[in-house]
This record gives C-alpha cells, sequence and structure tokens, in this order.
C-alpha cells in the first residue's frame, strides 16, 4: 500500500510523500511502532540490561538487516553505563544488546531505550 496520491469526494491530491498508515504501542511492555505507506517503519522501546546480554524483538519485522537502531542507555548508580548492538547477531525481527559499566566497575542493571527504523514489507 502506498498512499502518495489520494482521492476526497472525486478530487485528486497528489501529496508525493508517505504518510503515516499505521500505529501501535503496547500498553504492557510499552514498545511502539509507526508505519508510513511507502513501508518506512519507526518503532522503539525501553529495556533492562542485567549482566547479560539481551535480545529485543521487535514487533514489526524489517525487510532486511539494514535497519538503524538508535541506543541511550542509563543507570541508577551513578555509573557512566555503555551499551552496544552486535551486529553479527541482527536479524529481521530481533537484535542484540550488551553493555558495562564504567571502567572501575562491573555491570549494573542499565535502562535502554531504542529506537529502530528502516523498510518493511506492507504485504505481509
Amino acid at each position: 500500500m502506498n498512499i502518495t496520491s489520494l482521492e476526497i469526494n472525486g478530487n485528486k491530491l497528489n501529496t508525493g510523500k508517505s504518510v503515516l498508515v499505521e500505529s501501535y504501542t503496547d500498553p504492557d511492555t510499552h514498545q511502539w511502532y509507526r508505519v508510513y505507506s511507502d513501508g518506512w517503519c519507526e518503532q522503539g522501546g525501553t529495556a533492562k540490561l542485567n549482566n547479560s546480554p539481551l535480545t529485543i524483538s521487535l514487533i514489526k519485522g524489517y525487510k532486511d538487516t539494514t535497519y538503524d537502531v538508535i541506543l541511550t542507555c542509563g543507570s541508577n548508580d551513578g555509573n557512566w553505563p555503555i551499551a552496544w548492538i552486535n551486529n553479527p547477531s541482527k536479524t529481521k525481527t530481533t537484535f542484540w544488546v550488551d553493555g558495562t559499566g564504567n571502567y572501575t566497575t562491573s555491570l549494573r542493571t542499565i535502562q535502554i531505550n531504542w529506537i529502530a527504523k528502516g523498510y518493511i514489507n506492507l504485504e505481509e
């Protein structure tokens, strides 16, 4: 579905731009997504990383593994945590996150905020 031209009461409007066609927020996990008429999909959420790698499952699978993921992270113990994505383990529907505390501390609970952006197959 590509809605770049609309017809309302017989009048054609060619926007030439992608429009939002679907959005959702899961009330339990707070994961969310937005899908546009050209197949562009933005989705995000939050997670806690507790001393081990974490697999994030996407609500909407992407066309391939070339989608981008942006992470921000923080902790409540005064450390400067770092989180990263293991790209070789990224699939169309999941990505793997790992992290650490600062140089003088071991990994503690890290709050991860993430956003993924890329194209999906609208036919699925």
